[in-house]
């Protein structure tokens, strides 16, 4: 299932990638009984949502990362340093919408296998005032072994 997860993945961001501002994407899966779930409430703070929170059948989670090109990365710095580049946010926006896109229908795509999904868009439930969100991608895909830390 990890290959077909993986495979789904792979191909759907190879398809949208219209601009070629994005490189090859990274994918991992966590277990939901990994320890530092359990703890993630200690960890990242209160707020924080437990994956059966999300999904009470959750097993395993799956994390991917889509990373910007060169070009789109030396843009930004390549700018007066008072703002973003234009390639760099546009690619930030239309890598929100691919994301939230594409896991939305990895969902959809594996009810034809009998296997139950859900997902929280990226940037869902943010609060501008405290800056906290309800789930913290980048803590699941630090799980899921792509790197990073974990708060």
């Amino acid at each position: 299932m990890k290959e077909i997860i993986g495979e789904f993945i792979t191909d759907y961001v190879l398809s949208h990638n219209k601009d070629g501002f994005f490189r090859k994407t990274l994918i991992g899966f966590s277990s939901e009984k990994d320890e530092r779930y359990e703890n993630i409430k200690d960890i990242i703070g209160s707020h924080h949502l437990y994956p059966t929170d999300v999904l009470p059948s959750c097993r395993t989670l799956v994390s991917f990362f889509i990373p910007f090109t060169k070009k789109v990365v030396e843009s930004n710095i390549l700018e007066d340093n008072t703002e973003v580049s234009y390639i760099w946010a546009n690619t930030y926006y239309e890598g929100n919408e691919l994301i939230n896109d594409l896991t939305n229908r990895l969902v959809e795509y594996l009810k034809g296998f009998n296997v139950e999904g859900a997902t929280i868009q990226a940037t869902q439930g943010f609060d501008k005032d405290l800056l906290k969100a309800p789930w913290s991608h980048k803590s699941a895909a630090y799980i899921a072994g792509l790197g990073g830390t974990l708060y």
